[in-house]
């Protein structure tokens, strides 16, 4: 019996882009909604924050090494980190998929990146596609972590709000 415990994440994506000529500011909102099946918990512990961007660059958080992210501030950005609380050695599988930030220019395709480990250590933990299976620890416990690739910013990207549903949803593997 597959039980879909289904959550969106409320990563508050920033980004500001700064034009050659004048300073345009973007910003972006993922937005999110939690639904708790059959006592399954998804507790969001921070956002995502790409912080500070430039047009033509192609900013990228690393959720496993944030020192490692590219074309981003290094000290504004935040990357958004949720635990999942289940069963003890509950095996689940993770789904998500990319989607575009909507807004008054060009969509900005975000496509997430996300990462997980069974103890609350993030430089040690393993990437996570799409259908990957994961097991909760004997405390029922599991670590995620969320970064992303929003692509190249176009140059003369319209300034304004941009925003999206990112949807993760967890499932009961057996």
């Amino acid at each position: 019996m597959k039980i879909l415990i289904r959550f969106s994440i409320l990563a508050a994506v920033f980004i500001t882009a700064l034009a050659y000529e004048a300073e345009a500011q973007v910003d972006a909102t993922v937005t999110a909604e939690v639904t708790d099946f059959n006592f399954a918990t998804v507790i969001k512990i921070n956002d995502v924050d790409f912080g500070q961007i430039a047009t033509s660059s192609s900013p990228v958080i690393d959720p496993a090494d944030p020192s490692a992210s590219t074309d981003v501030l290094l000290g504004s950005i935040i990357v958004g980190e949720f635990r999942v609380e289940q069963g003890t050695e509950t095996d689940l599988i993770v789904n998500y998929s990319t989607t575009a930030l909507e807004g008054p220019g060009t969509d900005i395709i975000y496509t997430p990146h996300l990462v997980g480990n069974v103890a609350d250590n993030q430089g040690s933990s393993t990437t996570l596609n799409d259908g990957t299976s994961i097991t909760t620890d004997p405390d029922g416990f599991y670590y995620l972590w969320l970064g992303g690739d929003l692509g190249t910013i176009p140059p003369a990207q319209d300034t304004g709000h941009y925003d999206a549903i990112f949807t993760l949803s967890i499932t009961f593997a057996n």
